[in-house]
């Protein structure tokens, strides 16, 4: 009998560490953050939806997802590009979570003028599974 709670409290523990999730943003690590640029994600290859804003507070600026959601999948990487395309793009890392609100801190001088979509990009198996093109605010 014990032997069943061990597997079950390590199973449990394992899902726990495989979450993706990050703590919400707190309102006051931006302050008055101003939204420079916006856009809603639209399908690809896999069904995604929610809204990205790049946020340029005091201290720093971000690209917050809010009301994220797209399919698992390996390795999934977001972009920041000049098309919808993996040709020309800036890493920003591992998509944080599959479904959610989270945000990525990023480089104050990055021209989203120019890159101006986000791409959730699968690098196993180079697919585009949605995008979003950033408008001005």
């Amino acid at each position: 009998m014990k032997f069943k709670y061990s597997i079950f409290a390590i199973a449990l523990l394992a899902l726990v560490a495989c979450k993706k999730d990050e703590p919400l943003m707190e309102s006051a690590e931006l302050g008055d953050a101003m939204v420079l640029f916006e856009g809603d994600f639209t399908s690809a290859k896999h069904p995604t939806t929610g809204v990205v804003r790049v946020e340029m507070g005091e201290l720093k600026t971000v690209l917050s997802f809010t009301d994220f959601k797209t399919d698992n999948g390996p390795k999934l990487l977001v972009y920041l590009s000049d098309d919808k395309d993996d040709s020309k793009f800036i890493d920003l890392g591992e998509l944080k979570s599959t479904e959610g609100t989270f945000y990525y801190e990023v480089d104050p001088s990055i021209d989203f003028n120019e890159f101006d979509n986000v791409l959730i990009w699968c690098k196993s198996f180079s697919v585009l599974f949605g995008s979003a093109e950033l408008a001005k605010k």
